[in-house]
């Protein structure tokens, strides 16, 4: 539980440093890292159907710290909802709506149905 609480910290505060157009623009092309976000989802369902919050909050904002670092892919987009939806269950909701906003935007850019 205390490793979820400080990496969810670490996470915000990276996506309030590297959020913008311009990093939606750098797309992830590294195909071991979006393999990497592509496991780091299915684990955030795993944990999930487990029932343990603090593993799916770790997983989630590992997730999207690897496409901040790396650049956005396909995975990104449920990522961030699921980052919301889990891992900042305590926020804000301005912020929280702010964040779900730019996911939902990201899905027009990469096509994902």
């Amino acid at each position: 539980p205390e490793a979820a609480s400080t990496t969810l910290a670490e996470t915000l505060t990276m996506y309030e440093e590297i959020y913008s157009d311009e990093w939606i623009n750098n797309r992830l092309e590294n195909k071991k890292i979006h393999t990497i976000a592509k496991i780091y989802n299915l684990f955030v369902i795993a944990c999930f159907l487990c029932k343990e919050r603090h593993i799916v909050s770790y997983h989630v904002c590992r997730a999207v710290q690897l496409s901040l670092q790396n650049g956005a892919c396909q995975y990104t987009p449920l990522a961030l909802i699921h980052f919301v939806g889990y891992a900042m269950m305590n926020e804000t909701p301005e912020s929280k709506c702010r964040i779900a906003k730019n996911a939902l935007s990201m899905l027009k850019r990469f096509d994902v149905a």
